[in-house]
């Protein structure tokens, strides 16, 4: 039925206007550091007008032509199915990047990411906030600084003077990255015996989109640390950061992401990679370690999963090597040396277990760079 089909067309058409009205509205209010790349006569009442118009429209072509409805229904229906089975999860790596690239798509989409960075270490203090500014920048989104002040259930601040000379010790050297940085940071201080408890709860308590560590050291032998432990309580992204001394993030112009097969941490490896080559341009490296005796067939497997992996995550041009060797922490290790961060992957053992890992944790105790491991939400 021709006519029904047209009829059809027309009603999708009606519904895709009235959405394009009701976005101009959203665009309009919630642009605030750019103007909208366009004029609306009489705003807002030409927009108001046009999409009860093309509503009531669509509604009447419905009533009008049944059948038109019917298709109508059915063309969304089957377009849902195959956008999710086929390419939702690219749509949303490349709607990850576009507004890690540009942060103001999240306010036009009336999102206000806050990042927590518990900072416990002054020498870290600077290193921290720039990053945590490189995830959410401060002027569109929220950086809140969290100092907890170990000490005892008993403590009195007038017999032990450590924390709180600990706690002014940090709040100066934030205070100092801060407005060296020009980076606009909310602070909170609290006083408790489990600081990681509190971590978990004021990033509960404040719905953080992610939660900014930092790292000390990594030993060999400890497993379930307490940090690990917080890692399982965060439903939010965690980003770790393993840095020396005076580390500075706009020295690292080379960023190394060493992988193995399919990872599960896509989307935060996305955001991490566009948001740090959003304001300085950075060369990317997608490394792959497989030994030696690997077959041809599957070395060129493993090459089109890298080739694949790199297009997926990084949305741009990037150098990616597959390298042939038995020891892949010393090789990784070795091509760390010459770049100027890694970035690893957490491993992820169930909802509430998660672990930096063996090869993880050797690959960072090996490395002399900064390094960042990632653990997804959820």
């Amino acid at each position: 039925d021709v006519a029904a089909a047209g009829a059809a067309s027309s009603l999708i058409f009606l519904v895709t206007f009235a959405i394009a009205h009701w976005l101009a509205i959203l665009v309009r209010q919630r642009s605030v550091s750019v103007p909208p790349p366009f004029r609306v006569p009489a705003y807002p009442v030409v927009p108001v007008i046009g999409g009860l118009a093309c509503l009531a429209l669509a509604v009447f072509q419905g009533i009008a032509v049944p059948e038109a409805g019917i298709i109508a229904v059915m063309w969304i229906a089957i377009g849902g199915v195959l956008f999710l089975s086929l390419f939702a999860r690219r749509a949303r790596l490349t709607d990850v990047s576009n507004m890690a690239t540009n942060p103001e798509l999240s306010l036009l989409r009336g999102n206000s990411p806050l990042v927590l960075v518990p900072i416990a270490n002054p020498n870290n203090a600077r290193a921290m906030i720039a990053l945590a500014d490189t995830l959410v920048p401060a002027a569109l989104g929220r950086v809140l600084v969290q100092t907890v002040v170990v000490a005892p259930n008993d403590w009195d601040p007038l017999v032990n003077h450590r924390p709180s000379a600990q706690l002014h010790a940090v709040m100066t050297e934030v205070l100092h990255a801060s407005a060296s940085l020009g980076v606009r940071c909310e602070t909170l201080t609290t006083v408790s015996a489990e600081p990681l408890e509190e971590i978990a709860r004021a990033a509960k308590l404040h719905q953080c989109r992610s939660v900014l560590l930092g790292l000390s050291e990594i030993t060999p032998e400890a497993r379930d640390t307490p940090l690990e432990g917080l890692l399982g309580q965060l439903s939010c992204d965690v980003v770790v950061l393993r840095a020396p001394k005076d580390w500075q993030l706009d020295q690292s112009e080379q960023i190394l992401v060493p992988v193995g097969g399919r990872g599960g941490h896509d989307y935060l490896l996305t955001r991490l990679l566009s948001s740090l080559s959003r304001e300085q341009q950075r060369q990317v490296k997608f490394l792959r370690v497989i030994p030696t005796d690997t077959l041809r067939a599957d070395q060129k497997r493993i090459r089109k999963e890298l080739d694949r992996t790199t297009r997926v995550n990084a949305g741009r041009v990037c150098e990616r090597e597959v390298v042939l060797s038995n020891d892949p922490i010393k090789t990784i290790a070795d091509r760390a040396g010459d770049a100027g961060l890694v970035i690893l992957g957490a491993q992820r053992l169930g909802p509430r277990r998660k672990l930096f890992g063996d090869f993880t944790r050797k690959v960072a105790m090996e490395s002399n760079c900064p390094v960042i491991i990632i653990s997804r939400r959820g």
